[in-house]
């Protein structure tokens, strides 16, 4: 699907259109942090309009990326935590599998030539 710019209307009926889609990508915004559980960061206006929405703006994406950050550490910590004791459990079964076929010779081994 392609995007053009409108060939008729009026400048009034672009930027009606221009502040809809505006206010629909607020609505995502706000529908995503939702979704993390993070409604309690403001959206700032998506075009920057006046002289404190740079700083909203700021603000808001400072805030969202901290929150990525330490969202991303603890779901590694989990990862890891989850994961050693898995991790633990197949390397012992694969050491013994392997000493079993070796024939317990300690990884061992000799070569004539």
């Amino acid at each position: 699907m392609s995007i053009e710019a409108p060939t008729s209307g009026t400048d009034s009926s672009v930027n009606a259109r221009m502040l809809e889609l505006r206010r629909h990508h607020e609505e995502a915004d706000a529908a995503v942090l939702a979704a993390y559980g993070w409604s309690d960061i403001p959206v700032p206006p998506f075009c920057l309009a006046t002289d404190a929405d740079p700083r909203a703006f700021e603000a808001f994406e400072s805030e969202v990326i901290d929150r990525l950050f330490a969202l991303d550490a603890k779901r590694a910590e989990e990862k890891r935590i989850a994961g050693a004791g898995t991790e633990t459990k197949a390397k012992g079964a694969k050491n013994a599998a392997a000493k079993k076929g070796r024939g317990g010779d300690g990884g061992q081994a000799s070569v004539e030539l």
